[in-house]
């Protein structure tokens, strides 16, 4: 009797594929088991899934789309993150084109906070697609160019950064009746990429703990410890702030670019005007003094307008103060006194502030890093 042609890889790979796409709604722990487990990046997928809060997501998620194109193969960790990681990004673009889309259909029956607030997601959807786009750069120079401890801070904060954007968008509807019929159309695909990036994080978390917990029992072996252990930071500065910053802000005087002054005796008699002239991506410290008075606006400094120094002449004296919130019909995001919003690449410190008061939150704007 001829012994039974055994089913090829290619052959189980269309059945595979079958399956996929008319169980996709499916979790993927519902799928054949035996059908499932002939699959090779099988079991690296579960393991790199297992430690997430939604793993069947996960693993349906990046299996259907190594079935449905030709990506290059899983063979690590790294690679299923960079997979997933892609795929939320790709989500993150619908959501992008779905807002833009509800903008330009339902103008004539939005309120006016309802606009605010689609554009609060367009912005906050633009801020996620750069972190992960960031993300995806430092992870695929991981574990080089950084130390371990560094690289697991970044991408985790990059990661957190991007899941918190999902929620600022639809806070934006939580106001009103009709508010919250807009965040219905928003909220499957926004929760999506939540999810998505929640699950991206707890990868790299497992990923990057797993290696930092190697690298120390190696050191440990060679009694020797990680290069951030072995160094004693000095305990008034945080280990991200540069020297050069460091002088800058143990400096007596500071040389400013220009002065803002609310009675005209200033280059600028608005803070804003100040952040509006400013370089675009400057790699030095741009230092815009802020004479005392008050100064009644709301101050933004886009993402471009990097390494910015705001300067007053203390509590008290320099006073930037503005009255936007919900009850008056802003959006919670744009009621922000001063708002940062972050860089493109992220970069601990591109924004310093000092000497100042943000009269509207009751806090001292003192000397910090953002």
């Amino acid at each position: 009797m001829a012994p039974v042609e055994q089913p090829s890889w290619e052959q189980n790979k269309l059945l595979l594929l079958f399956l996929f796409l008319v169980l996709l709604a499916v979790p993927a722990a519902a799928l054949p088991v035996a059908a499932a487990e002939q699959w090779p990046y099988h079991s690296l997928l579960k393991s790199s899934c297992s430690s997430t809060l939604y793993p069947d997501l996960c693993y349906s998620a990046v299996a259907s789309s190594v079935f449905a194109s030709s990506a290059a193969p899983l063979s690590t960790h790294k690679d299923i993150i960079l997979a997933s990681l892609n795929l939320t990004i790709g989500s993150a673009k619908q959501n992008r084109l779905s807002v833009l889309d509800l903008t330009r259909t339902r103008s004539a029956q939005l309120t006016a906070r309802e606009k605010t607030a689609l554009n609060d997601c367009v912005e906050t959807i633009d801020l996620t697609l750069d972190e992960l786009h960031s993300t995806v750069a430092d992870l695929h120079v991981y574990p080089q160019r950084k130390t371990l401890l560094q690289h697991a801070d970044d991408l985790k904060t990059l990661i957190s950064a991007a899941i918190t954007n999902q929620e600022t968008c639809l806070d934006g509807f939580s106001h009103d009746d009709a508010d919250r019929h807009v965040r219905q159309r928003l909220s499957d695909g926004q929760v999506h990429v939540e999810r998505m990036c929640s699950n991206a994080l707890a990868m790299v978390k497992s990923l990057t703990d797993a290696d930092i917990a190697a690298e120390k029992a190696r050191m440990a072996r060679s009694n020797r410890k990680l290069r951030e252990e072995a160094v004693a930071e000095d305990a008034q500065w945080p280990k991200w702030v540069k020297a050069g910053d460091r002088k800058l802000l143990q400096a007596s005087s500071v040389a400013a670019n220009v002065t803002v002054a609310a009675d005209g005796s200033g280059d600028y008699r608005t803070v804003s005007a100040a952040v509006a002239d400013a370089p675009l991506k400057s790699e030095k410290r741009y230092v815009i003094r802020i004479k005392a008075g008050v100064y009644e606006e709301n101050v933004e400094v886009p993402k471009k307008k990097t390494n910015i120094m705001f300067l007053g002449e203390g509590r008290g004296k320099t006073v930037v103060t503005s009255n936007r919130s919900v009850v008056n019909g802003s959006t919670t995001f744009k009621s922000a006194t001063v708002a940062v919003v972050e860089v493109e690449q992220f970069t601990a410190g591109q924004f310093i502030g000092g000497g100042s008061w943000l009269g509207s939150t009751g806090f001292p704007f003192t000397l910090g890093m953002f």
